[in-house]
């Protein structure tokens, strides 16, 4: 039974990185984090004897291995599911190497699992750009700035930035890239449907130290924020017939019910700052919502509203 000090492990432990992955040392606070999380995470017998000034570490069971942990058919399947719904995401091929993985644990195990997925997600099949999805998300992960070929709506040719991607987020089957611009210096969403390229360079990453998507998202439907934008109180009213499904869904987290009204109607506030996707969702209930309060809310759905009118005049 081989015994270790700490002093051995991290000149072993440096001597294999370096000549595998040529990686020049790890510290003393390192290895006693390691030892702690293999016991702590996959249950090693790490033992340790002090004899004289030294202490020993060492498997009270040499043959332990964390190669050798058992995987139950539980296991294999929960993770065989998280695999089919990882698939449905389009755009993403990661879920086919995590299969080569399952298939050599279901061979280990000696079982084959069902693959049949039970839950489906609503997907838009042909979302442009989503072929670009699974670059950036490596890039993200590997810290890699790239440079996009980006062509907003209002213009005639793409432009190409460095961009210091931070984030991916989907929002109503479309796809949004946050990251830092590379000449300006501020935060950008840039949807991947106006994406025509994207290519990993050789800049320096700058690391993302300001942009929270737990903090971003809160206050907001969608993933806009305006200039200047603040949190205000919106007041909604639903009609009867739509109030079950306010109730039931509610349209942001900060959703609470201030009045069920005799007739059945609802009166609803959210906290949140107003945004053309927070109009989009109000106009998508039509006339089955009253904009209470803000005003400037209300007034910005009733010109939607008479515009759409105007819209159709012709044809009535």
């Amino acid at each position: 039974m081989r015994k270790w000090t700490k002093k051995t492990l991290l000149d072993e432990v440096n001597k294999k990185l370096k000549s595998h992955y040529e990686i020049h040392g790890i510290s003393l606070s390192m290895i006693r984090n390691d030892i702690a999380a293999m016991q702590s995470i996959y249950g090693a017998p790490i033992m340790f004897k002090k004899e004289g000034k030294e202490v020993y570490y060492y498997y009270e069971d040499p043959s332990f291995s964390i190669q050798n942990i058992p995987v139950s058919e539980e296991d294999i399947l929960r993770l065989n599911e998280a695999v089919h719904l990882l698939k449905q995401i389009n755009g993403f091929t990661l879920s086919e190497g995590i299969e080569e993985v399952l298939v050599k644990l279901e061979r280990k195990v000696k079982m084959h699992s069902v693959k049949r997925s039970v839950i489906c997600f609503e997907n838009a099949p042909a979302i442009k750009g989503i072929e670009l999805l699974e670059d950036i998300y490596t890039a993200i992960l590997q810290k890699k700035v790239l440079r996009i070929a980006y062509q907003s709506f209002t213009q005639d040719q793409p432009q190409e930035w460095l961009i210091h991607p931070y984030l991916i987020k989907e929002y109503n089957n479309r796809w949004f890239l946050f990251g830092l611009h590379h000449i300006t210096g501020s935060i950008g969403i840039y949807p991947l449907d106006r994406m025509h390229s994207v290519k990993v360079t050789s800049e320096v990453y700058i690391k993302n130290t300001t942009l929270s998507p737990d903090d971003y998202f809160k206050n907001i439907i969608g993933v806009t924020i305006p200039p200047n934008g603040i949190i205000e109180r919106v007041v909604l009213e639903f009609s009867a017939a739509r109030a079950p499904y306010v109730l039931t869904k509610p349209i942001h987290h900060s959703q609470r019910t201030v009045e069920i009204k005799e007739d059945r109607k609802v009166i609803i506030e959210i906290a949140v700052i107003p945004n053309p996707e927070l109009e989009s969702v109000i106009m998508s209930f039509g006339c089955d919502v009253t904009v209470k309060s803000p005003i400037s809310l209300s007034e910005k759905i009733k010109q939607i509203a008479k515009k759409l009118v105007e819209c159709y005049a012709g044809n009535i």
